[in-house]
């Protein structure tokens, strides 16, 4: 076949084929439609790259590929092609089949023409239509086909991939029926195992040893009992809604059922939404923790960096140090006034080398400076200079841990104890420095406003780890720790919908309004009645889909305002509420503005773009507040997000503006002021999760929640008057494993599906070291073995079990040493699984983000080793049993002088040998 041209390039972009094809030029076409927001360009590499440019800022990858495929490039060989395929014999399909060139099922007759195929070389494959026409048809289980599982993470849902790189395809294969019939597909076992000579056998008599599958506790749970047939289908008839089908089931004329089914099926709904929404619900709370240490002991050991704004918060650091300094510690104090990274960098490294000692930890007073930063108004010096110690620490590569303290930040009993306005952006800024930074994070403490004698040691306790805790508040009361806890189960009431409470009236507010997530509010207070709603943006009227969005909302019966105004700006936005009717004043906010941040950790950004990440929501939220201050307000929701409840890698400024927001919503309520904020998991259907993100979340556990049951769970904390509420779909099994693997999260302790998990792994490790399984064996055979020996069987045995992990039949042969395990598919959960198949069979207790920190099978060897060696030293007494031993051996052989002589010759050289000191003694 005719070689195709040379220098052509795929790519795959974030973006919407909408956006592309205005931009495309000759010799560049849209070769692949994955994703709402993720296609592929191919053709030639200057004009592909040229349409890239215009997509700065978005994801962006170029594909490994020979040719740029479903291309222009591709025509020369579509003749010779198409003589090829028309020499084919075709057969019509016997299933639906699915088109990737038009995106619907395709016509039978066409797909047996040569011209079908042709064009399909050529043309853009269309695989998000096919995914949306089949889920149009009904389809709720996917199976990919492919050879490696590449598109699964493509479709958004339950998508099983068959078969999988470097796994033989009749293990692959039978996984996935596996799989399947989990899933209640039906599999017909008959035909699968035909002539393979499986047979079945019986049970053994022996009791099993059970293990539950659900979680017990106050959440939603799988109930013990198999469901009653009968009850199946009886509501299997209602959620048809058949009136017919249900009148012969319950032998009834069917107008007796008039108004009854439909009645029974939206009970149904209502309740089964009910219990997604109540699983969705958890607070923020806190619980006790040990209190100080005793009088006198030497608990806070060592040398103790502590930085203190200069001008602030002097009576803090003394009392600070005082505490350390009785506690065993020695104060080393820097003030800080203003420097950059750089500066502040050069005057601790020097204060460093001036002191002699180990580095014990690192003590920030900082953020206690709450003064307006320059040039950045919605942080404070504090903050600033906290991002800058962080940046600073990093490049001194100081690795002792990092305790930031605040006051007034978090709210323990109620929502007076906070009084700060910028101290709670600290907690959400210590979350993501948990998550970016686990080995020299130590954490956040919370100081009440005037501590006495004894709180100082209670901080003492919690700097030098007595509490095992990374989060803590310390009251007069005692010291508290930061938990995450399941919230109180809503019950749907029978006659009305859960979300009564609020009741929309004049003008509804909506900052973020033509914005997916502000978009979805909007269309909710809509269809609750709101009269007037005015939603804000910063293109206003101009924004996509503006115009389409208020005439659904006016069709609703709403008159709506779209105004662009960018709520950071207080004099626009003072503008746009003044032009507010008089008698439709604003009577809700909404604040659900905000600008998602591209991962990326503090050390590796700038102080401005930490700012500019939460510009939008900080200043939106405070001018609200100031501006309509005087108003009595029936709602004031502001929208936080998931990062400032436990976290999000790189997401820094996203985290502490959204920290911030709660903070302040916590003030309004102290002042007997309406406010509620919303910590919100992932929405589906728009909002700042993108195609790509979606399936890094799936991967992790983070389910996206429907748009309709979010706006629900939003009224149902409205009507409930909370506070303050998170909201988000997790998968608990999938989500801890891979957050909790750096290092401990005592956030997540006191929910019942991580205890669960914990208990678990807890009493795995147990069995195995009952069973023996304790590393004797290992040991036994590294004994008599030098250390280059050790180090190879060691590293033998890691990409042995590495193998398994990732599920070779041939175990190591595949994986090799020297290769970085990330490189090869191994991601936080099989890095986990990695860790525990290794700690059973050395009995060691190797650290949780192994794979992280030593990222090669040679490095984990090495450290086992390391580790091992202590075990591993031969006793004088062991040394003589082994000469015993030879004398045994040797013994027989000696028959006649020259036999002697000759052992005896090489005994005295080997003792000669032996008798040499080493060097270095």
């Amino acid at each position: 076949m005719q070689a195709l041209p040379a220098g052509g390039v795929m790519v795959a972009v974030e973006a919407s084929e909408e956006e592309v094809l205005p931009l495309l030029s000759e010799g560049v076409s849209v070769a692949a439609v994955n994703g709402p927001t993720s296609l592929v360009l191919s053709g030639a590499q200057g004009a592909v790259e040229s349409v890239v440019a215009g997509f700065e800022g978005r994801r962006v990858r170029r594909l490994r590929v020979s040719h740029a495929f479903h291309s222009v490039l591709m025509d020369p060989m579509l003749e010779e092609f198409r003589a090829v395929v028309a020499g084919l014999t075709y057969c019509e399909p016997s299933l639906p089949v699915v088109s990737n060139l038009s995106g619907g099922v395709a016509d039978a007759e066409r797909l047996c023409s040569p011209d079908y195929w042709v064009d399909h070389v050529r043309g853009t494959v269309r695989f998000h239509d096919g995914v949306q026409a089949m889920r149009e048809q009904g389809a709720t289980t996917f199976l990919e086909l492919g050879p490696d599982g590449i598109l699964t993470g493509m479709v958004a849902g339950d998508c099983i991939p068959s078969l999988r790189r470097d796994v033989g395809e009749e293990r692959a294969l039978l996984a996935t029926l596996g799989q399947l019939h989990t899933r209640g597909v039906g599999i017909e076992w008959e035909q699968v195992f035909s002539g393979t000579g499986a047979r079945r056998v019986d049970l053994p008599t022996y009791a099993f040893q059970h293990q539950r599958y659900w979680i017990e506790g106050d959440g939603p749970s799988v109930p013990e009992t198999v469901a009653d047939p009968v009850d199946a289908a009886f509501w299997e008839i209602v959620d048809t809604g058949d009136p017919d089908s249900l009148a012969r089931s319950l032998r009834l004329d069917v107008t007796a059922l008039d108004g009854v089914l439909p009645a029974l099926s939206a009970w149904r709904r209502r309740h089964r939404d009910q219990a997604v929404l109540d699983g969705w619900r958890y607070r923020i709370t806190w619980q006790p923790v040990t209190d100080a240490l005793a009088p006198g002991s030497a608990g806070a050991a060592g040398m103790w960096l502590m930085l203190v704004p200069t001008g602030h918060a002097d009576a803090t650091a003394q009392a600070a140090s005082g505490a350390l300094t009785a506690h065993g510690g020695r104060v080393v104090r820097v003030d800080v006034d203003g420097e950059d990274r750089e500066t502040l960098a050069k005057f601790v490294r020097a204060r460093l080398d001036a002191e002699s000692g180990t580095l014990a930890g690192v003590v920030s007073l900082l953020a206690l400076d709450e003064r307006p930063e320059p040039g950045h108004p919605t942080l404070s010096r504090g903050t600033a200079a906290t991002v800058a110690l962080v940046q600073a620490l990093k490049d001194l590569d100081v690795t002792a841990p990092l305790w930031c303290l605040t006051s007034g930040a978090v709210a323990v009993l109620e929502d007076g104890e906070v009084t700060s306005a910028t101290q709670p952006m600290m907690w959400g800024l210590g979350t993501v420095l948990a998550l970016d930074h686990p080995k020299t994070w130590g954490g956040l403490v919370d100081l009440a406003a005037e501590p006495d004698e004894a709180a100082w040691g209670r901080l003492v306790a919690a700097l030098s780890g007595q509490h095992g805790e990374d989060q803590v508040a310390i009251r007069s009361t005692g010291a508290y720790a930061r938990r995450m806890v399941r919230a109180e189960s809503v019950a749907a009431a029978d006659d009305a919908g859960p979300s009564e409470g609020w009741t929309p009236r004049g003008t509804v507010l909506v900052t973020g309004g033509t914005g997916g997530i502000g978009a979805h509010v909007a269309r909710w207070a809509a269809a609750r009645g709101a009269e007037h709603l005015l939603l804000l943006s910063r293109r206003g009227p101009a924004a996509e889909g503006a115009a389409a969005l208020e005439a659904e909302l006016t069709a609703l019966g709403a008159r709506v305002t779209v105004a662009a105004c960018d709520v950071a700006d207080r004099t626009g936005l003072a503008e746009v509420l003044a032009q507010v009717p008089s008698d439709q004043p604003v009577t809700a906010v909404f604040h659900t503005a905000g600008v998602a941040q591209e991962p990326k950790k503090l050390p590796d950004s700038t102080l401005a773009e930490f700012a500019e990440v939460g510009r939008a929501k900080v200043a939106g939220a405070v001018h609200l507040d100031e501006l309509l201050t005087d108003r009595p307000l029936d709602a004031f929701v502001v929208f936080s997000s998931g990062a400032a409840a436990w976290g999000g890698a790189g997401q820094s400024g996203y985290a502490a503006a959204n920290a911030f927001v709660e903070g302040l919503a916590r003030r309004r309520r102290a002042g007997g002021r309406a406010a509620t904020a919303v910590a919100w998991g992932a929405w589906a259907g728009g909002g700042m999760v993108d195609d790509v993100v979606a399936e890094e979340f799936a991967e992790v556990g983070v389910h996206l929640m429907r748009p309709e049951l979010a706006v629900e769970a939003l009224g149902q904390a409205m009507a409930r008057d909370e506070g303050h509420v998170v909201v988000a779909g997790i998968d608990w099994s999938r989500f801890a494993p891979s957050f909790m693997v750096a290092r401990q999260r005592p956030l997540l302790r006191a929910l019942p599906e991580v205890a669960a998990l914990t208990a678990a792994s807890r009493a795995d490790a147990g069995a195995d070291q009952e069973a023996g399984n304790d590393g004797v064996v290992l040991r036994s055979r590294l004994l008599h073995l030098s250390p280059h020996e050790r180090h190879a069987v060691l590293t033998d045995l890691v990409l042995a079990e590495a193998g398994q992990v990732l599920g070779h039949v041939t175990g190591s042969t595949a994986v090799e040493d020297g290769v970085a395990f990330l490189d090869i598919g191994f991601d936080s959960l099989t890095g986990l699984e990695l860790r525990n198949r290794l700690n059973r069979v050395s009995g060691l207790d190797l650290p949780q983000g192994l794979i992280f920190d030593f990222p090669t099978a040679g490095m984990i060897a090495e450290l086992m080793r390391d580790t091992l060696e202590g075990d591993l030293t031969v006793t004088p007494e062991a040394v003589t049993a082994e000469i015993t031993k030879l004398e045994l051996a040797v013994t027989p052989a000696l028959h006649d002088d020259a036999s002697r002589a000759l052992a005896v010759s090489q005994l005295r050289e080997l003792l000669a040998k032996w008798d040499r000191p080493e060097e270095g003694e």
